[in-house]
């Protein structure tokens, strides 16, 4: 699409202007420092009831969005098979 695109020119009266996009290293928030024990913690059990889901900035090309899902249940089974702990179900709520 153009700059004067013609719907939008017409119409509208609205010119369309190239985004820039923005190339400079921003520092890692010191938090997201004190988490990387947590996840590479996490990194070691991805498959074995946690996973990492991450979305990367599109304009950016960082990852923006981490989610760590910890499933309760698959620990309960593995430790079951592995007959560390008694199979007995989490009391109700």
């Amino acid at each position: 699409m153009n700059e004067r695109s013609s719907f939008l020119w017409k119409r509208k009266k609205i010119k369309m202007i190239p985004q820039q996009i923005d190339t400079t290293e921003k520092p890692t928030p010191s938090i997201v420092k004190e988490f990387e024990p947590f996840f590479a913690l996490a990194l070691k059990y991805e498959g074995k009831g946690v996973g990492i889901s991450q979305f990367m900035n599109t304009v950016s090309g960082e990852v923006d969005l981490t989610t760590i899902t910890l499933d309760l249940r698959e620990f309960r089974r593995q430790e079951s098979a592995n007959g560390l702990i008694d199979a007995t179900p989490s009391e109700a709520r």
